[in-house]
């Protein structure tokens, strides 16, 4: 999974932007999914609901004040509710595109640099959007299938506002998630 994490830009009270940062993770993802598919000849039409561990973090060094400034963000889970369409191309393999609501664990923070308690913290739950697509095959049993997707997560803009100054972040919080699965089918 990659964890494309942003914080776009910084400003103090007069709305003159200190700096801006754009940094990129990967990590590692594990969780599950329940869905139901409808077959009509060729197309299938359906709903899946997905839930994943992960621990997809980033941190990015900035100096907006001649000061080093550590920006941090975060995500800890996410779970998705998808509906998908596809057509067959052979008795065995579905080509699909997929789309719906997402959910995630985010958070957001800045310190300065070197110290042990951020200076602004926001951990909360991000609600987004997400779509993509993949490929599903029908190995040798009749109800087993592997399946490769790739989906867009956008769980939004966030802004903080530090507590003891006027400097403002403004956090975006996507994702390109890439998964493989083993599915059984009954």
């Amino acid at each position: 999974m990659v964890w494309n994490q942003q914080k776009t830009d910084s400003a103090a009270s007069n709305g003159i932007p200190y700096d801006s940062a754009k940094f990129t993770g990967t990590s590692g993802t594990i969780g599950g999914q329940v869905g139901y598919n409808w077959q009509s000849q060729n197309f299938v039409f359906g709903v899946e609901a997905d839930a994943n561990w992960l621990n997809a973090s980033e941190s990015k060094l900035q100096t907006p004040f001649a000061i080093p400034l550590t920006y941090t963000t975060q995500l800890n889970w996410l779970v998705t509710a998808r509906l998908r369409a596809g057509i067959l191309l052979a008795p065995r393999t579905l080509v699909f595109a997929t789309g719906g609501v997402a959910v995630g664990g985010v958070e957001n923070e800045w310190r300065f640099t070197g110290s042990p308690t951020p200076a602004v913290r926001q951990d909360d739950t991000r609600v987004g959007w997400t779509a993509g697509g993949g490929i599903e095959h029908f190995i040798s049993n009749p109800h087993v299938t592997v399946k490769a997707e790739a989906l867009y997560v956008d769980l939004g803009r966030e802004t903080i506002r530090g507590t003891a100054s006027s400097y403002t972040s403004r956090f975006r919080n996507s994702a390109i998630v890439g998964r493989l699965g083993l599915n059984l089918k009954w």
